[in-house]
């Protein structure tokens, strides 16, 4: 295959589409066909069924088809992604348009220095400025005495000198995407702009500048409360439609991360706790039950031992919780609280679209598991199919967070998932038990994704598996799945990376994908 500016593409970047989605097929897509029971021990909490595949309109879907995706191997022997290739010689950097994060942004220094999804770093001043003054709720310089540095020390300070800084976790990978100038023409936009842009097409010159990038980064992330009354974007459901319609049709001109679709579809919990309940029982594992309410609405009361959430929502939003006293657990919301928020969503998402079909957050149901407080839950992150880190937190409302370097052995676990007295064999058999799960889930999600969407997932490039264990009736712990995050929300937990190790290898592996991927898009190959 040759591209735009004439070389061959490397096999290495590609295998056969139609091998890939022949392995696809083998993957058993048991969404509609092996269903998890029905609940029947909870009628009074309104009707339930078991967890289902989201269904888009038919129509809607193939008028925004992308073409057939470029097939990769996805055995474990091979990245999920393709490693960078150089520039041609004459080649111009990747033109990268970097929209403003709005979903960790904050007014002041003092709430960022509170919050685990920001973190301390030095940056040359000049690019700590640039930043700054486009996106002046992502990023804050310090001047190394617990304040910020003041106009007249700016003045006085070298443009090349580093100075501390304190900036969203994300903003770090923008930094070091600007450091690499040879390969990188980065351009900062606000999320108003990018906004105006998509909506008001004909009289926004932005328009003209995203068309042109070779790939769009950080424009936002939909696994969280987007439409709700305090979203952090600011639109309502008639210019959200408009917007997302033209953010389908952008991703056609260039390469889009998030990509708009997969950050919508699987945004709702319940898209890909269904995926992961049909994957693990390939793999033999059991997990525990989550059913879905169809009438919240009827719902008269919270049963005990279950907790209810919501799809599109995070930061432990929408969950409620009657309580377990035998545990020593205090209830999370009540009734009535849980019917507001009910109608709350029904009103904020009704009529919401974007292109791809009626989109309407789920309520679901899953058992109060008490190992959950006890021993928290591992934080597993991928970059390319390779795991870069994992880091434990501990709590259902997560307050407390470390650096893992082993799991804790299943067999032997008695206070903490991560770091218990263990030899080098059970420290290497846990390891490898504990990666080979977080593993086969991954590969699942992408290769269930992949054949139901036709369209290469971005679970390749980066993703965040939250796992969790339960209690089997035979007495032995087991692992499950209880999150993907794979957006611009995801929090990092850099701030636990005190010599800078995980960044280091994290940050430069997601700069290089994202080179990868508009380099490749450049040549007109989908990835």
């Amino acid at each position: 295959m040759t591209g735009q500016y004439g070389d061959s593409v490397p096999d290495s970047w590609r295998t056969k589409a139609g091998a890939f989605l022949e392995e696809c097929e083998a993957v058993s897509n048991q969404n509609g066909d092996d269903e998890l029971p029905r609940s029947t021990d909870h009628c009074d909490q309104g009707p339930t069924v078991c967890l289902v595949t989201p269904n888009p309109d038919p129509q809607a879907q193939a008028e925004n088809a992308s073409p057939p995706p470029v097939g990769i191997e996805t055995s474990q022997q091979v990245p999920l992604f393709p490693k960078p290739q150089p520039l041609d010689t004459d080649e111009p950097p990747i033109c990268v348009v970097w929209i403003e994060s709005r979903p960790h942004a904050v007014l002041d220094y003092t709430d960022a220095c509170q919050l685990i999804c920001y973190h301390n770093s030095m940056i040359r001043l000049r690019l700590a400025l640039e930043v700054q003054e486009a996106f002046p709720n992502n990023l804050w310089i310090l001047d190394g005495q617990g304040g910020k540095l003041s106009k007249d020390q700016i003045e006085k300070t070298p443009m090349e000198e580093n100075v501390e800084v304190i900036m969203e976790e994300w903003v770090t990978i923008l930094v070091k995407l600007m450091e690499r100038d040879t390969l990188f023409d980065v351009k900062l936009m606000t999320f108003q702009n990018f906004f105006q842009a998509l909506t008001t097409p004909s009289s926004n010159p932005n328009l003209v500048t995203l068309e042109g990038a070779d790939l769009i980064l950080a424009w936002g992330d939909l696994s969280m409360d987007f439409l709700g009354p305090n979203n952090c974007y600011g639109w309502n459901t008639e210019s959200f439609n408009i917007f997302f319609q033209r953010l389908l049709q952008l991703s056609h001109v260039t390469a889009i991360w998030p990509h708009p679709a997969e950050t919508l579809i699987y945004g709702n919990k319940t898209s890909y706790l269904s995926d992961a309940a049909a994957i693990a029982r390939q793999h033999g594992h059991e997990i525990p039950a989550v059913c879905i309410i169809d009438h919240p609405q009827d719902v008269k009361e919270l049963q005990p031992d279950l907790i209810y959430k919501r799809g599109y929502s995070d930061f432990s939003q929408h969950v409620y919780f009657s309580g377990c006293p035998n545990l020593g657990q205090k209830p999370m919301g009540t009734i009535e609280a849980f019917l507001a928020a009910v109608d709350e969503g029904e009103h904020c998402y009704a009529g919401v679209d974007g292109g791809l079909g009626p989109i309407t957050p789920k309520w679901f149901t899953m058992p109060y598991l008490d190992s959950v407080k006890k021993f928290g839950e591992l934080h597993v992150f991928f970059v390319s199919g390779k795991i870069t880190h994992t880091t434990a937190t501990m709590g259902i409302r997560t307050t407390h967070f470390r650096d893992v370097r082993n799991p804790t052995l299943l067999d032997k676990l008695l206070n903490q998932l991560y770091d218990e007295p263990m030899n080098v064999w059970e420290a290497e058999e846990a390891k490898q038990r504990f990666e080979k799960f977080a593993t086969d889930m991954l590969i699942g999600l992408i290769q269930t994704r992949e054949k139901r969407e036709k369209h290469p997932s971005d679970l390749r490039l980066f993703a965040r598996l939250d796992i969790a264990v339960y209690r089997h009736p035979d007495n032995t712990w087991r692992y499950y799945l209880s999150k993907v995050k794979a957006g611009i929300a995801t929090v990092l937990y850099l701030r636990a990376d005190t010599n800078c190790h995980i960044e280091h290898v994290l940050v430069s592996s997601l700069c290089d994908n994202f080179f990868t991927k508009g380099h490749m898009r450049r040549r007109n190959l989908l990835i």
